[in-house]
């Protein structure tokens, strides 16, 4: 039989275990407890950097859709400017290609130049200058082409895309190759009286080596000196939409001419 004493001690043993056992169970509670605080706590501050980086994120897209709207604004405005200015030029700049064609009721007053060859008569005392000056300087220039009409144009458009035909060219093709070198009829600069083809005598074929000969030469350093420009200069066909021709020269003033050869650019690219 147990005496009370040994009661007391059993009692309390029990008692310490169980106390010890509410310890671990606290202390391990509290270890989850502390760790899902932790991770808790881990998960606010990274939602809190990934709202703060997606605000940082949409405000930087604000802006740049602002600046692209106000890049659209500047372009229309340019656009609109330029449309304006191109309207607006004075007779010796007008611009004349496949986007900008004459007016059907554009009309010249012409006046003889050499030969059977005409200009607009505001020209001729600049255009007979310059060929007298190479003249002078031992150049052979020979005039090949000055105003052409309309039926003129057509008839030269349609010859080219005969001459690509024989050479076995789809219709399609000979038409688009004849675009490269010729404009269409009410897209000529031929048609305003401002456009000479000048070649030299001594080679008067229409192609790229007429640039070596020493005339074409001439030409490109002096036509500004007198109101003309080389107006298809190499590598720019996908300005002009014409191919380079080193015989082609425009009337657009001296001012404006020794600007545009100065620059090396073209009437296209003058109005931007």
């Amino acid at each position: 039989m147990q005496t009370e004493e040994q009661i007391r001690r059993r009692q309390q043993a029990v008692r310490n275990q169980r106390i010890k056992k509410l310890i671990m169970i606290t202390g391990v509670s509290g270890l989850v407890c502390g760790f899902l605080v932790g991770i808790l706590i881990t998960v606010l501050i990274a939602r809190n950097r990934a709202n703060k980086v997606e605000e940082a994120y949409s405000q930087q897209i604000e802006k740049k859709e602002k600046q692209t709207t106000d890049l659209k604004d500047q372009l229309s405005k340019f656009q609109e400017s330029r449309e304006e200015r191109i309207k607006s030029a004075k007779w010796n700049m007008i611009l004349v290609n496949e986007e900008y064609p004459l007016d059907d009721s554009f009309q010249v007053e012409l006046a003889d130049l050499e030969d059977e060859y005409q200009v607009d008569a505001r020209i001729v005392e600049d255009a007979k200058e310059m060929l007298k000056a190479g003249r002078d300087e031992g150049m052979n220039l020979a005039i090949c082409s000055a105003y052409r009409d309309n039926d003129k144009q057509k008839s030269v458009f349609n010859q080219t895309i005969f001459d690509w035909l024989e050479q076995d060219y789809s219709y399609l093709d000979a038409y688009n190759e004849t675009k490269k070198s010729v404009a269409l009829p009410g897209t000529s600069e031929h048609a305003t009286g401002l456009a000479l083809d000048i070649v030299s005598s001594d080679y008067p074929e229409l192609d790229e080596k007429q640039a070596n000969t020493k005339e074409a030469k001439w030409l490109a350093d002096h036509c500004a000196e007198y109101g003309f420009i080389l107006r298809f200069p190499p590598e720019k066909a996908d300005v002009t939409g014409i191919i380079y021709e080193p015989w082609h020269y425009r009337y657009v003033g001296k001012k404006a001419a020794k600007e545009i050869m100065k620059e090396g650019i073209t009437l296209e690219e003058y109005y931007e």
